[in-house]
């Protein structure tokens, strides 16, 4: 089916020119850029979609989510930071758990389109491009949050996760140590961080940085790791974690191999959940703002249902909370 993207990118203009061509407006649009709309318009055979003006003119004041795991404390505070974003415009949220499967997630956003909300808001476990592909002919506003879809035809929500990963190692180094593992898990993301965790000792010869294999995103996977980390003859005296839940479970680890956090072994993560503040020690991490994600999430996706606006990616900076494990001062603050 032929959507907007499609003559879009025919004409080589933006959709909000073509969206402007086939309503008459608001904006005023050039002959030539009219011109080339029209064009594309007709060789398509493009008709635009009505359920989707439809919605517009009746909206229904609910949103729609979908999160890979609503177990997962990382998802569980970002959805209610969106859902508090959203209740403060005047929206319901729906909340959909795919647990990581792409098809589960297809079967949401399916019964999303299908129950007329008026925008969606993808925490996507996959870059299925099947789900790129029903958003597409849906014509539906879209936002994907935190995992953002190849290519820049999609409006997403993301944070710096390279100059995140950065920060934790150069942290972990201002702190003397020599000796870096970085427990990795299975998403760009975590990839992201990874490469950011290399940047920061490029030009350190005297700096081992390794990786462990992809786990899975669990306190039991990040526990499995610590202990088999921690059993080997030249252990880190560091390890860096790409998310929390991961760390806990190192942390875990640490403790039941007989070693003392920071001394023994410092930890620096990243996400900032609040969990992260009940360690002992407390947590060091890369805080993500969580605050801040949702109300850019759901003021983007609310400016599309009002008015035609351009894909936009926008990626937020994050910053370390300083804490215990990794052997800054262990002070509480807890709202």
């Amino acid at each position: 089916m032929v959507n907007r993207n499609d003559v879009a990118r025919l004409a080589g203009v933006s959709t909000a020119v073509v969206s402007y061509v086939m309503n008459g407006g608001p904006r005023v649009v050039s002959a030539e850029s009219r011109a080339k709309v029209e064009a594309a318009v007709r060789e398509l055979g493009y008709r635009p979609n009505g359920l989707a003006r439809a919605l517009k003119l009746q909206r229904t004041a609910v949103l729609g989510i979908v999160v890979p795991d609503s177990s997962n404390p990382y998802f569980a505070e970002l959805a209610r930071a969106i859902e508090e974003a959203a209740y403060a415009q005047g929206m319901t949220l729906l909340l959909g758990n795919s647990a990581e499967d792409p098809a589960r997630e297809l079967a949401y956003l399916s019964t999303f389109l299908n129950g007329r909300v008026d925008g969606i808001l993808i925490v996507s476990s996959s870059r299925s491009p099947d789900i790129i592909d029903l958003l597409d002919r849906s014509g539906l506003p879209s936002v994907f949050v935190d995992r953002s879809p190849v290519g820049n035809q999609h409006s997403a929500i993301e944070v710096d996760n390279r100059a995140g990963g950065r920060e934790a190692v150069a942290h972990l180094l201002e702190h003397g140590h020599r000796n870096v593992t970085v427990v990795v898990g299975p998403s760009a993301q975590s990839d992201e961080r990874m490469k950011g965790a290399l940047e920061a000792v490029v030009g350190r010869d005297d700096v081992i940085v390794r990786q462990t294999s992809s786990v899975r995103f669990a306190r039991s996977a990040g526990y499995a790791a610590g202990r088999e980390i921690l059993a080997t003859d030249d252990r880190p005296s560091a390890v860096f974690t790409v998310a929390d839940e991961l760390a806990i479970g190192v942390l875990r680890a640490a403790a039941d191999s007989g070693l003392r956090v920071p001394e023994d072994l410092a930890v620096v993560s990243f996400d900032g959940i609040p969990e992260a503040a009940f360690t002992a020690p407390g947590l060091s991490t890369i805080g993500q703002p969580f605050e801040r994600i949702a109300q850019e999430a759901v003021g983007l996706l609310m400016a599309m249902v009002d008015s035609d606006v351009p894909p936009q990616c926008v990626v937020l900076p994050v910053a370390l909370i300083r804490r215990g494990s990794c052997g800054c001062p262990d002070d509480l603050h807890i709202t």
